[in-house]
């Protein structure tokens, strides 16, 4: 099935060298996306250990003049390594449980996950390794590219990501990007 025509916009991370000034594009992608949130997020992520998007999200969901949320987190059961455990997974479980009490107290619905893939009777549970680093918003922001959703993906490494965004009257995009995350 083909998309249907939309625009597209690339934003990028471009760490600060001596005589180039930082680029962060991506971190503003996000941040923006979350805060223009109406009823639904949906994250895909390796890992979810940014700040800006957890001040972003916190700052939604503590709006009381805006509608109920439904936060959506895809994310590996634990990391593929030790050295990954000990320094993402740590900080990671802090981050998902402020999220979820925050979310909890303001009335928002926020659910984390993982994607099992069967159970073997010999091994247990065999679960899918999410390296996917997508967003989601309202059915009208499609974000999609190398970005993590951590503060090292939006501020030293080298990033780029794709958004795709639907505007007044594109009912075809919309329903592409509701589609996809579906």
């Amino acid at each position: 099935m083909a998309l249907p025509p939309a625009r597209i916009g690339l934003a990028r991370t471009i760490p600060a060298v001596p005589g180039r000034a930082p680029v962060s594009e991506v971190r503003s992608l996000h941040v923006r996306a979350l805060e223009t949130a109406e009823r639904l997020v949906y994250v895909e992520s390796q890992y979810l250990t940014s700040c800006a998007v957890r001040d972003a999200l916190v700052a939604r969901m503590r709006d009381r003049s805006r509608s109920r949320l439904d936060v959506v987190v895809v994310v590996p059961k634990r990391p593929e390594k030790l050295k990954e455990e000990l320094t993402i997974g740590v900080p990671q479980a802090l981050m998902l449980r402020a999220l979820e009490e925050e979310a909890r107290a303001r009335g928002h619905a926020f659910g984390v996950y993982d994607v099992l893939a069967g159970t073997d009777e010999a091994r247990g549970p065999t679960y899918v390794y999410i390296h996917s680093k997508l967003m989601i918003v309202d059915d009208d922001a499609f974000i999609v590219g190398s970005a993590n959703l951590t503060n090292r993906s939006m501020s030293i490494d080298s990033e780029i990501c794709a958004a795709y965004e639907a505007g007044p009257g594109d009912g075809a995009v919309r329903d592409a990007i509701r589609r996809t995350r579906a």
